[in-house]
């Protein structure tokens, strides 16, 4: 069967390739993001930023665009650095006085626990929106927005 369709059959197997691929692309991210969420998990934590860092560095705007829930990571992101806990949702105004001392020696205790976890954890998520503005640009805006700025300002004055 010689027929010659210049080409189009194989544009349009691509085209449904591509579309396969960014619906999956869609799922890991969102998949991937849940990961990120399961404070209690370290190791998977640790597993989806490290995917995530490989993900993004081999992204660009348009294979991200819309496909991407750049708000939802940066604040992860974000809170994995160090920085305020996204919230949950709930739009509970007024926050619990809590004994600062004693809150803060409990984090100190913590923190020393799982410091080296720790540590590669941030520097992966600080990979993470490096190449996530890289990748795209205007991302910047929702890294500053949501905080990024005196976190990482912090870590580099703990340096």
């Amino acid at each position: 069967g010689g027929h010659d369709d210049g080409g189009a059959g194989a544009f349009g197997l691509n085209l449904r390739a591509m579309a396969g691929y960014m619906s999956g692309l869609s799922t890991r991210f969102r998949t991937l993001l849940a990961s990120l969420r399961s404070h209690s998990d370290p190791t998977s934590q640790l597993v989806a930023l490290q995917e995530l860092a490989e993900l993004l560095s081999v992204s660009t705007e348009d294979t991200l665009a819309g496909y991407f829930p750049t708000d939802s990571y940066v604040k992860e992101l974000i809170y994995i650095m160090g920085g305020p806990k996204p919230d949950s949702g709930d739009s509970g105004a007024k926050i619990e006085e809590v004994d600062e001392d004693e809150e803060t020696a409990a984090a100190i205790a913590a923190a020393s626990a799982d410091f080296e976890d720790n540590g590669e954890k941030m520097l992966l998520a600080c990979r993470c929106l490096a190449n996530l503005m890289e990748a795209m640009p205007y991302s910047a805006h929702s890294v500053v927005t949501h905080g990024a700025i005196p976190v990482l300002n912090e870590k580099l004055m703990e340096i």
